[in-house]
């Protein structure tokens, strides 16, 4: 389990951590595929544009920079029309939100202004509790309420027509980005998902081949929880692909799920192999045994079920079955055979399942049917209190600005709201979301000079579209190129947005120094706005944010030892192996040179799968064993909350005592398979609380 100390310490994706990790290269020579997403940039900017402009909308610049706000961070076809229905959805929730609001509290400016805030506030709270690319549904509407609304708070009269516009001229950005991107980059969802699902098969056949044959534990793959985060999150935009049936998705449901088992399964397997090494248990037999299982792993595929059959078929036969007089060394054994046909059983489920993802004609094996069965969509880890926070900020920081404005007399506040609520939204993802702020800041102060010479010397020089669309490449198609590096994607961003809402390229040209420097102080305090709001409130230190995810774990398994009945298995075991991939990189972060392994990070969902398991025995023993059970359930809900609550925990060595009473209650259960159960998951809890402890004795001592 891990501790917080000198030296230890979301909500970002797998992607989004990779990117992190990436930005710190230099910028390379860039690529073809760079060179042709700068390129469609520039034309769905311009097709936005033309359209705009055609249809004679008051803001056509809005269109144009839409183009750049909706782009994925991946071009994938299911990933830009769902980012597309999230923000055409979002802008019309958003405009609906602000015709309720603003005519009704017009009269009364303190409480738009609260109204506002609080509305953006809920939508950052929601946004970030939803951890799914669905999350910027959420996001949109708090700060387009801000766009459509402020703007008429001096003329209400005209809210429906200019949110009409207003949403119509960022639906026609979404439309072109996502028309030219899919024709540009018409590469799959699934070829992401199904892709990290082979990297991820392939890693834990590795890790159990090597671990079985050296009958030792092999070195575990650290990215594994990480991929699977990423598989889920892109099965959201999947979805809008039209090529993921339901009978895809479930078989996706049920194949996460299985691997979320695998994982526990293969070092629990490991446990019992040290274990039996450290009692001097290993005989050919084992070993023979032990690389059987590993040599059908490597080759495994769907159609050597036969094969699986007798090795499995072999272990049991060399199984000890398990008496009241059984000693450690038969428990040993019977639970390593236990292990390895479980561990097939669900490789071999692996392998079914996985196939079904792959299959494209909706026809997957029958024989996969009965593994579709419950098998809901898996769980993930949220964090109320971060988003409860980043929502206070968001609405704090708009009610700043506003107080501000009617301190000066300053009139530019609605557009600085906007771009303040703007930030406060993208970024309230990250642990701390200064620096994105600050390269969003960063790109909008560089953008000055060329939108200068756009505004004052290009755009007086020239006449009609055409001569327009050739005099914007250079900046447009630099900016979409910029935007593919991780270093400065954000920056990019930025400049992007700024060119736009300063060049506001209408029907006809009209440029005023003074009402151009003036909307641009505007946008650029939207950020430092922010950048104040979230430096005095917002900012989460990797060590904190690291705890406040164990801390998460720790409450859940006090939860689980103390509830009845069992908590869905499928949502907490889901959630717990999230946090391992949202807390191995912070915690590499934390520990130079000190990589956390996946084993020691899979000590806490072991440990949650021997509690429900016992759990769901405590009724069937005798009254006395089972008040050893009550005693182990109960010191562990007790460490678990010592260690939730912020303090440093050790579990007494008398829990040995009451986990060798329960399993010598569990060897007396007359059903053979709960006799089995019962002792795998006490000496799991044994195995992995206590690797050191003395060996089980039987007979020593009462139950």
């Amino acid at each position: 389990m891990f501790r917080l100390g000198q030296h230890s310490n979301a909500g970002l994706s797998g992607y989004a951590l990779d990117t992190c990790r990436r930005s710190s290269r230099m910028i390379a020579r860039p690529s073809s595929r760079s060179l042709l997403f700068a390129v469609s940039s520039y034309l769905a900017v311009i097709m936005a544009l033309y359209v705009a402009l055609s249809l004679d909308l008051p803001n056509p610049w809005w269109a144009m920079a839409t183009v750049f706000i909706v782009q994925p961070t991946r071009p994938l076809v299911g990933a830009i029309w769902a980012k597309a229905f999230y923000r055409a959805a979002g802008t019309i929730i958003g405009a609906i939100a602000a015709i309720i609001l603003i005519p009704n509290l017009v009269n009364s400016p303190e409480l738009m202004i609260l109204a506002l805030a609080t509305w953006i506030a809920v939508c950052v709270f929601f946004g970030v509790l939803d951890r799914s690319p669905r999350s910027y549904l959420f996001m949109l509407p708090g700060y387009t309420a801000a766009l459509v609304g402020l703007s008429t708070a001096t003329h209400p009269e005209a809210i429906f027509n200019i949110a009409i516009a207003r949403s119509e001229e960022i639906i026609i950005g979404v439309l072109a980005s996502a028309v030219v991107q899919s024709i540009l980059f018409p590469r799959s969802v699934s070829a992401l998902v199904i892709s990290q699902l082979d990297a991820v098969v392939a890693d834990a056949r590795t890790w159990i081949t090597q671990g079985l044959r050296t009958l030792a534990p092999a070195p575990a793959p650290g990215n594994v929880a990480a991929r699977l985060t990423e598989i889920n999150l892109a099965a959201t935009d999947w979805r809008f692909e039209g090529t993921f049936p339901r009978i895809r998705r479930r078989a996706l449901s049920a194949l996460e799920e299985r691997l979320i088992t695998l994982l526990p399964q293969i070092a629990t397997v490991e446990d019992t192999l040290d274990a039996i090494r450290r009692c001097g248990l290993h005989t050919d037999e084992t070993a023979a045994s032990a690389r059987r299982v590993a040599d059908w792993v490597a080759t495994a595929d769907v159609d050597n079920d036969a094969l699986a059959d007798d090795i499995a078929e072999e272990i049991a036969k060399r199984t000890p079955t398990l008496t009241p007089s059984s000693g450690w060394d038969d428990m040993l054994i019977s639970s390593l055979s236990d292990r390895l046909i479980e561990l097939m059983q669900t490789w071999k489920e692996c392998l079914l399942l996985t196939a079904a993802v792959k299959a494209t004609n909706g026809r997957p094996n029958p024989d996969i049917h009965r593994l579709l069965e419950n098998a809901p969509p898996r769980g993930l880890h949220t964090d109320k209190g971060v988003a409860l926070l980043s929502a206070t900020v968001a609405g704090l920081t708009v009610i700043g600005i506003a107080v501000f404005a009617i301190a000066t007399g300053w009139e530019g506040s609605p557009f600085t709201i906007t771009v303040a609520a703007m930030c406060c939204s993208l970024f309230a993802i990250a642990d701390d979301p200064r620096p994105p702020v600050r390269n969003f800041l960063k790109g909008a102060l560089l953008a000055l000079p060329v939108t200068l010479l756009y505004q004052f010397a290009i755009l007086p020089a020239i006449d009609g579209f055409i001569m327009l669309a050739v005099v914007l490449f250079p900046i447009v198609s630099t900016l979409g190129l910029l935007s593919t590096y991780p270093r400065i994607m954000v920056s990019a961003l930025g400049a992007f947005v700024a060119f736009s809402a300063m060049l506001a390229l209408q029907s006809s040209y009209a440029a005023d120094l003074s009402s151009f420097l003036n909307t641009y102080i505007a946008f650029l305090l939207g950020p430092i706005f922010a950048l104040v709001g979230l430096g005095v409130a917002r900012v989460l230190p990797v060590e904190r944010a690291a705890a406040r995810i164990l801390r998460a774990g720790w409450r859940e398994l006090a939860l689980l030892s103390r509830s009845r009945p069992v908590p869905d298995p499928n949502l907490w075991a889901g959630r717990m192996l999230d946090r391992v991939g949202l807390l191995l990189p912070r915690l590499s972060a934390i520990r130079a040179g000190d990589v956390p392994q996946l084993r020691e990070a899979l000590r806490d969902l072991r440990l949650g799968i021997s509690i429900a398991e016992l759990r769901r025995l405590d009724t069937l023993v005798s009254a006395a064993a089972d008040r050893q059970i009550a005693a182990v359930l109960a010191e562990l809900a007790a460490h678990f909350d010592t260690l939730a609550a912020g303090r440093s925990a050790v579990i007494s060595q008398d829990m040995v005592g009451h986990l060798d009473a329960a399993i010598r209650g569990m060897l007396e259960l007359p059903a053979i398979p709960d006799r089995q159960t019962g002792v795998g998951a006490a000496m799991r809890l044994r195995l992995t609380l206590f690797p050191k402890a003395s060996a089980y004795q039987p007979g020593a001592g009462g139950a």
